[in-house]
């Protein structure tokens, strides 16, 4: 049986693009609580705000600490954002040790073709999969808009 994925084959995705791949999904709405591992600048803060509009918590672990200050400077700002630092680096299989059997990698995305150790992963609770699959009625409008506008391209 194939793994859940938001990932299409042979399409490749780098840095918040992943993100991107949540926009209209069932989940997106639904959500209360995001934990954003490695969050560095939360650069993708503007992002995260669009797609989880339910957003009642979000925890961000950094384990650098030049990115601290900016973070703490958000957590000021925002009182959604709690910070949460953890020393060292690990790798994706580690953490996906850590996370599981309650939760399932649903992609990853390397922050560039020519860096694929870091980047960022979609990971979600068991019990959530089919909902972070699953489009909401406007998500399969603007997938299948998506899909004619690319059709379209290919046509002579």
């Amino acid at each position: 049986m194939a793994l859940p994925t938001l990932l299409t084959p042979g399409q490749p995705v780098h840095d918040i693009e992943l993100l991107r791949l949540l926009r209209g999904r069932r989940l997106c709405l639904q959500l209360q609580t995001l934990c954003v591992i490695g969050a560095h600048r939360l650069d993708e803060l503007p992002l995260i705000n669009k797609l989880f509009p339910g957003l009642r918590r979000i925890v961000v672990f950094e384990p650098l600490p030049a990115p601290l200050l900016r973070l703490r400077a958000l957590a000021a700002a925002d009182p959604r954002i709690t910070q949460a630092v953890y020393a060292g680096s690990r790798l994706l299989v580690d953490i996906e040790a850590l996370l599981a059997p309650r939760f399932v990698k649903l992609g990853f995305a390397p922050m560039r073709a020519d860096v694929p150790m870091h980047g960022n992963a979609v990971f979600v609770a068991q019990a959530d999969v089919h909902d972070a699959l699953a489009y909401t009625l406007p998500g399969q409008v603007r997938l299948a808009l998506r899909k004619l506008r690319q059709r379209l391209r290919r046509r002579p």
